[in-house]
């Protein structure tokens, strides 16, 4: 049952992206049933929606029971499109810094990104922020590492003689 849990907790798509969200994000998940007037525990969605300061900035739709399709896809796109239209990215892959993603508004609010059963829907506010955060996360990481190497450079020489 715990290994289960894990294979699910890895195979979520914003787990990548997720370290880069603002502190004070927060989730909540929900369950709806796939099947018109039943519950079902088997066939349905679940349903992953990140909140920061009390607004969702990301939902992760997971199908559940049957394989994500096309149509499912376009009506989930549909219901969250307002007065724009999406529009699929160029090129293989689309958005590829930041959570990345494969579609976009035409008014650039939102994008989303499909991975397996799972479409995720997120404020291009929310994606740009990650990028920036990935971009910190780099240069702290370059700097640390340019750190590292003149330190080695000095202890080198102490090292390989063994005093």
């Amino acid at each position: 049952m715990e290994r289960a849990r894990l294979k699910e907790l890895n195979e979520q798509p914003f787990n990548e992206a997720r370290k880069f969200f603002p502190a004070e994000s927060k989730v909540a998940v929900y369950w709806k049933s796939a099947i018109a007037k039943q519950l079902s525990n088997d066939n349905g969605w679940k349903i992953f929606v990140f909140y920061t300061a009390g607004r969702s900035v990301l939902e992760g739709y997971n199908r559940v029971g049957e394989d994500l399709s096309e149509f499912e896809v376009r009506a989930i796109l549909a219901a969250n499109q307002g007065g724009s239209s999406w529009r699929k990215t160029s090129g293989p892959g689309g958005g590829v810094n930041g959570i990345g993603y494969d579609f976009e508004l035409e008014d650039g609010s939102l994008r989303a990104k499909q991975k397996g059963n799972w479409l995720m829907i997120f404020s291009a506010r929310l994606d740009e922020y990650v990028i920036a955060q990935q971009t910190l996360a780099k240069e702290t990481e370059a700097k640390e590492a340019a750190l590292k190497k003149i330190e080695q450079q000095k202890t080198a020489p102490v090292s390989v003689i063994g005093l």
